[in-house]
């Protein structure tokens, strides 16, 4: 159905709740602002500048301070605070035998990189897209065009799979289908305009095999 499979990172490959919710409470920390991380699971998905404006109404200038405070602690502690969901190796190892893939995540490709060589399924990748830290490449929908770029799938032939509205409206924006999976940190209504909504792993992988 799809050759060129295009992969988010947080939430869909991996569940990073601990490691990304421990960093962000560090850098609300420097501000004097208390949270507790079962609270923060907002941030997992989108942009961390924009996040720490959206909940905690940072100025644009604490946000970016508040991002450099989180990456104090990410590479050095946060990066491994993470899992695999179960069934995601065996998973990509099946479907790298005929498909494409590429990942395509908001995180800086240096961590996503070493993210993946961490669990050895770095190998089952074609390509890997990232945000950068200059900036130049945030956005999810920005990410994409470039993972497209890069791959050279034909549109019809590509599909976006992540957890949160940010990948589904990113393939909608790209001109490419979007499959929603759930068993991350979105819900079905943020895959409204996805072709299929996975609510596990082995449902993904059902759907992806024809």
């Amino acid at each position: 159905m799809y050759k060129y499979l295009f992969f988010d990172l947080d939430g869909t490959i991996t569940d990073p709740f601990d490691g990304i919710t421990a960093c962000v409470k560090y850098a609300l920390e420097h501000f004097g602002i208390s949270a507790e991380q079962k609270d923060l699971l907002s941030f997992i998905g989108p942009p961390l500048k924009d996040e720490f404006m959206r909940r905690f109404g940072l100025s644009e200038k604490d946000a970016e301070e508040a991002v450099v405070w989180y990456r104090k602690r990410y590479p050095e502690k946060g990066i491994f605070e993470c899992r695999l969901y179960d069934g995601i190796p065996e998973l990509l190892e099946t479907l790298s035998k005929k498909h494409i893939l590429t990942l395509a995540t908001s995180k800086p490709l240096v961590y996503a990189e070493r993210i993946l060589e961490h669990f050895d399924i770095r190998k089952y990748f074609a390509y890997t897209v990232g945000a950068t830290f200059d900036g130049r490449l945030s956005e999810k929908s920005g990410v994409l065009a470039e993972a497209l770029r890069v791959s050279g799938a034909p549109l019809d032939e590509a599909v976006m799979i992540g957890d949160r509205l940010f990948d589904t409206e990113a393939g909608v924006e790209n001109g490419i289908a979007s499959i929603g999976v759930t068993y991350g940190y979105g819900t079905a209504d943020e895959h409204k305009k996805a072709v299929f909504i996975a609510d596990s792993v082995s449902a993904l992988g059902e759907y992806l095999k024809d």
